[in-house]
């Protein structure tokens, strides 16, 4: 950032605070990812329990990068998290929805060659 300055750019406080919390959020969505086998998935869907109207205003303005940036098909919002657990950062609560991803059909058994 010094050299943004010492060349004349000026940078708004306010506006690097909220590139560091998207940082940080994008940070929390590809270790939820992550930890639930998904970190190369594209098709991911999470819901989001924002920590007040501001957190959810730069969220939701922000949508299309983030979705890029984390590897997400949709962001939904939510007023409450339920009894569903999730990653929690400085702009909410994050919940990966699962529902579509996992297999639920039965596996094939291979019979042993005699």
């Amino acid at each position: 950032m010094r050299v943004l300055r010492e060349n004349g750019i000026k940078l708004s406080a306010a506006k690097v605070a909220d590139v560091a919390l998207l940082r940080e959020f994008v940070a929390s969505v590809r270790g939820l990812k992550s930890q639930a086998n998904q970190a190369t998935r594209r098709d991911s869907v999470i819901t989001i329990v924002a920590k007040d109207a501001p957190a959810k205003a730069l969220l939701q303005s922000n949508r299309d990068k983030l979705s890029s940036m984390a590897g997400l098909a949709e962001i939904t919002f939510a007023d409450d998290a339920g009894d569903r657990t999730g990653a929690l950062n400085s702009l909410g609560t994050v919940l990966l929805e699962l529902s579509g991803t996992v297999d639920v059909a039965p596996k094939r058994s291979v019979s042993p060659r005699n």
